[in-house]
């Protein structure tokens, strides 16, 4: 509860704005938006739905809008000027310290581009780590223009043929995630997880999504379709965007994927709702609280899930606590499992 605590009293001190608004440095808005996914976290829906909705319906005055083009929400070169972050991680590369040695002296931006293509040219460049299973891409349509920001199926490898090669003939034959570290800005360095690209740590999008997840269990189902089908339209609004520089893997305005029906049911509306964060929400560390909250463990870590595990237990939904804390403090009890 401390949290809610501290967030409300943030909400109730922060000005609407930013100081210099700078997405950086939290406003209300920031604590508003913290606010909706605790409550939601917690599934005391009626306080998620409100902090959301106080969140989309002061949006204007916060300076909170969906980008036009899904891949500039990632692109280094736009970031400082979006409307959509509401917090972001500000990280600049290349900055060098007092450490004479090179390989510790400048600062590396490992959250997303460490996950690039081993032998893969700039920028998918890095050491094929963190690799999604092939069930991720498997399930995810090839109409969505979203799969193309947010994974590299194919690029040119640094074999000096600039030829765009398949995932099959990368070092790990799976997709990757490009999400990161595909327009990273002037950063970058040929030792490829150095970059200017700032981390996304809260934007606009998840707040109408909590709204739409919000309303839906008490029982606003137009109202939560509404929200669900701005994602869905910002999805379909894809740019033209040349990947490589050889015309490859470009995208037009898609009619895909469609706005949820009207009159769709509650139960329904939960699973598109769900869906549509993990599109929309990928590798943005996100998921697993979705995870926990719906009690998808086994479902998505087992056999046929899109990470299949071998050993994934209930009981791994809680970290154990650490021995260190519980020598210090007799009154610890090990959370169950470990």
């Amino acid at each position: 509860m401390k949290i809610i605590e501290d967030m409300t009293f943030a909400f109730d001190n922060l000005e609407m704005d930013s100081r210099g608004s700078v997405r950086s440095r939290p406003s209300k808005g920031t604590a508003a938006s913290y606010l909706a996914s605790i409550y939601m976290t917690r599934e005391e829906w009626k306080q998620s739905y409100d902090m959301a909705k106080w969140v989309i319906d002061n949006a204007g005055n916060l300076k909170y809008a969906l980008e036009d083009d899904f891949q500039d929400v990632f692109r280094e070169s736009e970031q400082w000027a979006s409307q959509e972050y509401i917090f972001s991680i500000d990280f600049t590369g290349n900055q060098t310290g007092e450490n004479p040695n090179p390989a510790t002296y400048e600062n590396d931006n490992k959250i997303g581009p460490f996950n690039g293509v081993e032998g893969g040219a700039k920028p998918i460049r890095g050491w094929s780590m963190l690799v999604p299973h092939i069930n991720v891409y498997n399930s995810w349509d090839s109409n969505d223009y979203r799969l193309k920001v947010s994974m590299a199926d194919s690029l040119i490898l640094a074999d000096d043929t600039d030829i765009v090669r398949p995932f099959s003939e990368f070092e790990v034959a799976r997709p990757h995630i490009a999400k990161f570290n595909r327009f990273t800005g002037e950063g970058r360095t040929t030792a490829g997880w150095r970059s200017d690209f700032d981390h996304a740590a809260f934007r606009y999008a998840e707040v109408l999504l909590i709204a739409a997840e919000s309303a839906n269990e008490l029982g606003l189902s137009p109202e939560s379709i509404g929200y669900v089908n701005q994602i869905r339209g910002r999805a379909r609004n894809a740019g033209t965007i040349d990947f490589y520089g050889s015309g490859y893997g470009t995208y037009a305005p898609s009619i895909f994927p469609a706005d949820v029906l009207a009159g769709t049911n509650i139960d329904d509306l939960r699973t598109i709702i769900l869906e549509e964060r993990r599109i929309e929400l990928a590798f943005e560390f996100k998921r697993w609280y979705d995870i926990v909250r719906r009690d998808l463990g086994s479902e998505v870590f087992g056999p046929s899930g899109l990470e299949p595990q071998s050993n994934f237990s209930e009981f791994r939904y809680l970290w154990p606590i650490p021995q260190g804390e519980i020598d210090k403090n007799q009154n610890f009890v090990q959370n169950p499992g470990y």
